[in-house]
């Protein structure tokens, strides 16, 4: 269609904005809009042709209303023609006006022209309000149309009927024809009369033709010369009706409508934020709703309920120092391609921008938070949906504070130095990834600020630092930030709630103010969140430990923290959420490049066992007694001939603990030549040790051979003793009500050499000796009963004792009726080597621990008394006390000795 290409409408300030008014040209025009906005729009149809006898033609209606356009659209526009006026005839139908928005392919606005005059009989109709046309005077007349159609004409030399929107006016004759429908709208023709006006006015002949519009008026009638019917109008759906007002008819008393040539008027009433934008006060004024591509800012705090839409092009809201409110919805435009939305402010001025919505944002562009610029929601309902990025720089942050309880699902991206400002007493859950903004921007840091917590549950990948100044950050579920530079903690980083090793990728550094919270469970190995620094960690401040439920294990232990490059620091506190049990006391341990939780028993659990291992003190002393009664001397019996029985005992204290010995020896000698003896001995001997939390009671059973040769003054006698242990422990524990026994059983193998030399003179005797002796025992693994998971389990004892003592003997011979008695005294010492210390190990569930005790006294120094009584028959009998001290230890012998001689 050819037409006429006006220039763009202007892109102005809506408060400077100015009408735009397409006339009458006789030929369709075009224009593009260039502002996105609510456009008021004035349509006026064309006035009726005048006729004969001074009638004039109807008025064309008027038409107002608001039309939102988005720039770009192309619309075709038809500004009517009046119609042809005639002296003597009647005339044109005027012209409709006509906007058809070429873009969208829509009828948007029509109004209605006036009827033609008649030559005799009345004016013409004017144009109407409604879409129908009106239909032309005088009986006989063409009825008007509807629906989009043309006028009708009575067919017999009547005026042509008016072209509607889809269809043409009906022809009345050979001599007027109706006007056309669009795209042509071209007025109708006559012979002999006047034409319609552009826009389908039908034709006039005496009669006046029917006037253009939606739907065209009807021609007028024949007999006595009548006018044609007004055109109807049209407003499509979107079209916001501020006005329509109908032609008035010719010659009426009271007028109203368009006279002369139809128009077309814009106002950009209402422009979208675009462009350099506007003022929020503006927004329902000169602004709308939508933001296309424009910045909405304010010049004081300021709060607003709108609800706004975003075209492709986004939007910015700019706070410029101030704080400004939001509390309605922000959504797509309709049609449009998703647009983001730009948070920004005077960097050096600050500023916040509040996202409060009553409902649900639903735009689905993202947001952009600038350097400088803080965001602030109080729930994740209000970023819409899409990629939520905080573009910082190093020194000039962008902020997202949360002002209440929420989870955002969202992807995050980071750049330069963003701070999340969590509200105290409030947690934000991120369960998307947080990464850097694009590649090759800075990386993106992660600032911790505000009372509450970040929690974050996605597999993060964002690489600058992380900072927590404030609040806590936390790590859960399956959460981690892997690729962090490093960590800085002075707040608190919060590793509780993992469920996995958490693994950093630099270094970790927790100042004094810092509080590092891990967890443990029962479970050793899982279920718990060490902390793995890649470089190094430096400590300070605090350590809190959360405990799941269960039963822990005594001996349990934990890799909390491990640095390839080293532990440096130790944390000022420690403390525990839940409790181990009342057997476990806990302890942090460092190690270059670690750092432990060790569960250790509380110390009494396993002190209280030592005992056990002291008992080795006893039975070592009385396997020594043991062996040395049978070697015999003057310091400890005679000479181990015929049948004999030696009973002996002893007590004293050891390790802190006291003991005591006895036993009972019984042998026979065999004189096999005047200077040897040889014999054997069995042996019962028993020990108790006793003291603290434990009772332990041994026996010892066997059977020795000794050998001894005497001849004059010398004397040399050797002994080899073997036999079995048996252990009975007694372990009693009363503020954990333990109440545990234990049994053994085991060997012992005695070895001895003995050397004397007795002088007499007289009545008096003094006998100075030697002897060398070597004790053997173990016992094999002993497992506690009766104490549940309190037993313990000792480990098996084998002890290698050698011994070396050198003594003298002095006393004097007083005969009696019944033999002879010998009273004597002794003095001397020995020194022990081999294991004179002892350690042994006790197991308590998972915890091992040593427990030491002397075995053997290194040195003593010893003193004796005794006498002996030697009958005139085949008996004798000795009776004799032995003392010993040595390293803090003292022991007291008796001895009885009996010998029956064959």
């Amino acid at each position: 269609m050819a037409g006429i290409l006006l220039a763009c409408l202007p892109i102005a300030d809506p408060a400077s904005a100015q009408t735009v008014t397409v006339g009458y040209t006789g030929a369709a025009q075009t224009l593009r809009i260039a502002t996105t906005g609510t456009y008021q729009i004035t349509v006026a149809g064309a006035q009726g042709g005048n006729g004969g006898n001074s009638r004039q033609g109807g008025a064309g209606a008027v038409i107002v209303g608001d039309y939102d356009f988005s720039a770009g659209e192309v619309l075709n526009l038809i500004a009517g023609g009046a119609g042809s006026s005639s002296t003597y005839g009647g005339g044109g139908g005027g012209g409709g006006s006509f906007v058809f928005d070429q873009s969208s392919n829509t009828l948007i606005v029509v109004a209605g022209g006036g009827g033609g005059a008649g030559s005799n009989r009345g004016g013409g109709g004017g144009g109407q309000v409604t879409t129908s046309g009106a239909s032309g005077s005088g009986a006989g007349a063409g009825a008007g149309g509807s629906n989009g159609d043309g006028g009708a004409a009575n067919p017999y030399d009547h005026g042509g009927g008016g072209g509607g929107f889809l269809t043409a006016g009906q022809n009345s004759s050979t001599f007027a024809t109706g006007g056309a429908a669009y795209p042509s709208l071209a007025g109708g023709v006559a012979r002999y009369g006047e034409a319609g006006g552009y826009g389908g006015g039908g034709a006039g002949t005496t009669e006046g033709g029917g006037g253009g519009g939606y739907s065209g008026g009807g021609g007028g009638s024949g007999y006595l010369s009548f006018g044609g019917g007004g055109g109807g109008s049209y407003e499509a759906s979107g079209f916001t009706l501020i006005s329509a007002t109908a032609g008035s008819s010719g010659n009426a008393i009271s007028v109203a409508g368009n006279f002369g040539n139809g128009y077309i008027s814009f106002l950009l009433s209402q422009s979208n934020i675009s462009g350099q934008g506007g003022q929020l006060s503006d927004v329902g004024s000169s602004l709308t709703t939508e933001f296309d591509g424009g910045s909405l800012t304010s010049d004081a705090n300021a709060t607003t309920a709108a609800s706004f839409t975003i075209t492709g092009k986004g939007g910015t809201l700019d706070a410029a120092g101030h704080t400004l409110i939001f509390t309605g919805v922000f959504s797509n435009a309709n049609g449009s391609t998703p647009g983001h939305l730009i948070i920004s402010s005077n960097p050096t001025a600050g500023g916040v921008i509040v996202l409060d919505p009553v409902g649900v944002n639903t735009f689905t562009g993202g947001i952009q938070v600038l350097a400088g610029a803080t965001l602030q929601i109080a729930s994740a309902s209000a970023l819409g949906s899409g990629t939520l990025a905080l573009l910082g720089t190093a020194t000039m942050p962008a902020e997202l504070s949360v002002t209440g309880t929420t989870a955002i699902t969202d992807p995050i991206v980071l750049e330069g130095d963003p701070t999340f400002d969590i509200a105290s007493g409030k947690t934000t859950t991120i369960g998307s990834v947080i990464s850097n903004a694009t590649p090759g921007s800075p990386a993106g840091d992660l600032v911790k600020q505000g009372g509450g917590a970040l929690v974050l549950t996605g597999a993060n990948t964002y690489t600058g630092a992380t900072t927590i100044d404030a609040g806590t950050l936390a790590l859960s579920g399956t959460g981690g930030i892997v690729h962090s530079a490093a960590v800085t903690n002075n707040a608190t980083f919060d590793l509780s709630g993992s469920r996995q090793s958490v693994r950093l990728g630099g270094d970790y550094i927790q100042s004094g103010s810092g509080l590092l919270v891990l967890r443990a469970t029962p479970t050793i190995g899982t279920g718990y969140s060490p902390l793995l620094a890649s470089v190094r960690a430096t400590l300070s401040g605090a350590l809190g430990i959360d405990l799941g439920s269960g039963t822990y294990a005594i001996g349990g232990k934990y890799d909390l923290i491990h640095a390839s490059g080293g532990v440096s620091g130790t944390f000022s506190q420690v403390g525990y959420a839940g409790s181990f049990g009342p057997y476990i006391l806990p302890s942090v341990v460092y190690q270059p490049d670690d750092v432990y939780l060790e569960l250790s028993p509380q110390p009494v659990l396993v002190d209280s066992g030592r005992a056990y291992v002291a008992s080795r003190f006893a039975i070592n002393e009385a396997l020594f007694d043991d062996i040395d009664a049978i070697l015999g001397g003057d310091s400890a019996g005679s000479a181990r001939s015929g049948v004999w029985m030696h009973a002996l005992g002893n007590f004293g204290s050891a390790n802190g603990f006291d003991f005591h010995t006895g036993g009972t020896l019984v042998g026979r000698g065999f004189p096999i030549s005047p200077v040897w003896i040889a014999g054997f001995a069995v042996n019962a001997l028993f020990t108790g040790t006793s003291g603290g939390y434990g009772t332990v009671n041994n026996t010892e059973t066997g059977i020795a051979l000794y050998g001894i040769y005497h001849h004059r003054h010398l004397q040399i006698s050797f002994s080899n003793a073997v036999g079995g242990l048996s252990d009975n422990f007694e372990r009693s524990v009363p503020e954990f009500s333990v109440g545990a026994r234990a049994g053994g059983a085991g060997l012992y193998d005695v070895a001895a050499m003995r050397a004397q030399y007795a002088l007499r003179r007289g009545l008096f005797f003094l006998v100075p000796d030697i002897e060398a002796a070597y004790a053997h025992t173990q016992i094999g693994t002993v497992v506690e009963t009766r104490a549940g998971s309190l037993g313990l389990t000792y480990e098996a004892l084998a002890t290698d004792l050698g011994r070396i003592s050198a003594g003298i003997t002095g006393g004097m011979v007083l005969r009696r009726s019944f033999g002879t008695v010998e009273p004597f005294v002794s003095t001397g010492g020995y020194g022990s080597v081999g294991q004179r210390r002892y350690s042994n190990v006790e197991t308590l569930q998972l915890a091992s621990s040593v427990q030491t005790a002397t075995a053997a006294a290194t040195a003593a120094y010893t003193a004796g008394a005794g006498v002996k009584v030697i009958g005139t028959g085949h008996w004798r009998g000795d009776v004799y006390w032995e003392g010993a001290w040595g390293d803090n230890k003292s022991m007291q012998d008796l001895g009885l000795a009996v010998r029956y001689i064959w």
